[in-house]
């Protein structure tokens, strides 16, 4: 099982990179390939498929993506293509918000994904998927307290400050740079 690749993305099509790590290369299907670049350094948390003859590589920025992947695949009339394009359209995030709210419309508008099959995803994610992201984990990854400080003396309330770090922290995993989030979580307001 490989659980996580570290390399250089030697190439991006559509929604596959290939990744570099030392003289092997992994072509990863990753919903994130339109957010990245070639020649970038790059951490995927994968999950290997293998139907028959045909193995498979997907790649998640973060484990919140890989674990939402895993469990949408498993729900009964969504395969490894709509799991896909539904984490292309939304973050992990924003499928919570979709599955909580019940926002057949949003999640219907996926391509692929009907009326009947949004209320039935929704139906089936609703209680297992985790309410938010854990208070621990958002202490434990390093800059987020520095980010959410930031966020509040630039004005935004504090548990707005706290929403958008953690919905930075599920989309990006980690926190490279403060200054680079805050930029990101300003423009995304």
């Amino acid at each position: 099982m490989i659980y996580r690749i570290d390399g250089v993305i030697f190439k991006i099509d559509n929604i596959r990179v290939i990744i570099k790590t030392g003289n092997l290369f992994y072509e990863v299907i990753t919903p994130d390939a339109p957010k990245l670049n070639a020649g970038a350094t790059i951490s995927l948390y994968t999950y290997l498929s293998i139907k028959g003859e045909i193995v498979t590589l997907y790649g998640f920025l973060n484990e919140e993506a890989r674990a939402l992947f895993i469990r949408m695949i498993n729900l009964q009339g969504v395969g490894e293509k709509m799991a896909l394009r539904i984490l292309a359209a939304l973050s992990p995030s924003e499928v919570l918000e979709v599955v909580e709210k019940e926002d057949v419309k949003t999640l219907s508008s996926i391509k692929g994904v009907g009326k009947k099959r949004a209320e039935r995803l929704i139906f089936e994610l609703k209680g297992a998927l985790p309410k938010t992201l854990k208070e621990d984990k958002l202490q434990k990854v390093q800059g987020a307290q520095t980010l959410k400080d930031a966020l509040v003396a630039l004005g935004l309330k504090e548990e707005e400050a706290e929403e958008s770090v953690k919905e930075y922290i599920l989309r990006h995993g980690e926190i490279n740079s403060v200054e680079e989030a805050i930029k990101e979580i300003v423009k995304r307001k």
